[in-house]
């Protein structure tokens, strides 16, 4: 009876191995369903951040359309979860730091034409600049329109403005600020280019009312009574 005592933990312990191997309970617990399950939850985890779908194609290189095609859809993937993140996390992360820093006085005092003037968060990451890509598309592809109208109705140009359209093209595609040019180098450069252009256009018609009139001195007299002042002596020979 004693022998019995002593062994009928171990019988216990045989009678539930043998009920759970009949189940089939520790199956999951072989080597070959431990890989698949961790290979099953990796999936997962890919497919909840959607790594899986980023991956190249295997196969024959992909022509540009492919191309263009595939990154759209990249965008379209990404641009929820982006959108979320910088509206609900780095804006009001960003807001906080700078609050703080400003009122601990580490950025020192703003320039007077920042008083009082609210400040926005603009995002230069790659991803952000290849949401704004829609955009440039869109201009892109609304200049080709204009410029194919514009043979027949010249005045359809004067609907669209292209300063503003170049400069907002350099910012989406993240050009460098000094390579832009401000508003009043563009006024004098094209200043200069106008000037010059009149200079030359005057120079011309002198030229042509010179050899209207022959050439002689009676024309030469004429022309330089017409010239203005500052006007330089014209080159052409005198007969």
């Amino acid at each position: 009876m004693k022998r019995l005592r002593a062994f009928l933990p171990l019988l216990i312990l045989i009678a539930i191995g043998i009920a759970l191997l009949s189940t089939g309970v520790l199956n999951r617990f072989r080597p070959e369903t431990l890989a698949a399950s961790q290979a099953q939850l990796q999936a997962q985890i890919r497919k909840v951040f959607m790594a899986d779908q980023l991956q190249p194609q295997d196969g024959p290189a992909m022509t540009a359309t492919e191309v263009h095609v595939r990154v759209n859809m990249i965008r379209q993937l990404l641009g929820p979860v982006y959108g979320r993140l910088q509206s609900e996390w780095l804006q009001t992360l960003i807001e906080r730091c700078f609050g703080l820093a400003f009122r601990a006085g580490v950025l020192g005092q703003p320039p007077q034409s920042l008083g009082g003037r609210d400040f926005h968060v603009r995002y230069i990451s790659p991803l952000a600049r290849a949401q704004r890509m829609e955009d440039v598309n869109a201009m892109d592809r609304i200049e080709q329109g204009l410029m194919q109208k514009a043979e027949m109705r010249p005045e359809t140009l004067d609907v669209y403005d292209w300063d503003a359209a170049e400069e907002l093209r350099g910012q989406y595609l993240g050009v460098p600020g000094k390579l832009m040019r401000t508003d009043k180098e563009l006024v004098a450069i094209r200043k200069q280019r106008s000037d010059a252009q009149a200079q030359q256009q005057q120079q011309e018609q002198q030229a042509q009312m010179m050899q209207a009139v022959g050439g002689n001195d009676a024309g030469a007299q004429i022309m330089g009574a017409m010239a203005p002042p500052n006007a330089p002596p014209s080159s052409a020979p005198l007969r």
